[in-house]
């Protein structure tokens, strides 16, 4: 059964120890268990496009946690850009 994401208000003197399983989503810090193997398998697929990779990152979220409908776009966007993060090649 999936889980509900426990978020972090953004704020003056937030401590940020570690982020493999924190996500900044709008003008918070969600953090989602299992959300480093959730990049690590997605990058493996090497899916051609950012719709699919979207479509990917939500939909694995999604099984283990509860995102609320109102909030999926901004989950997926926030998962995009972490994941450009992640895979962005320096020349």
């Amino acid at each position: 059964m999936p889980k509900k994401i426990e978020c972090i208000d953004c704020g003056p003197g937030v401590n940020i120890e570690s982020l493999a399983n924190r996500l900044v989503v709008k003008d918070k810090i969600a953090i989602i268990p299992g959300l480093e193997e959730v990049f690590a398998d997605v990058i493996k697929l090497r899916l051609d496009t950012r719709a699919m990779i979207g479509d990917e990152l939500i939909r694995r979220v999604k099984l283990e946690h509860i995102i609320p409908p109102e909030e999926e776009r901004d989950y997926r966007e926030a998962l995009l850009d972490e994941y450009d993060r992640r895979t962005i090649d320096f020349v």
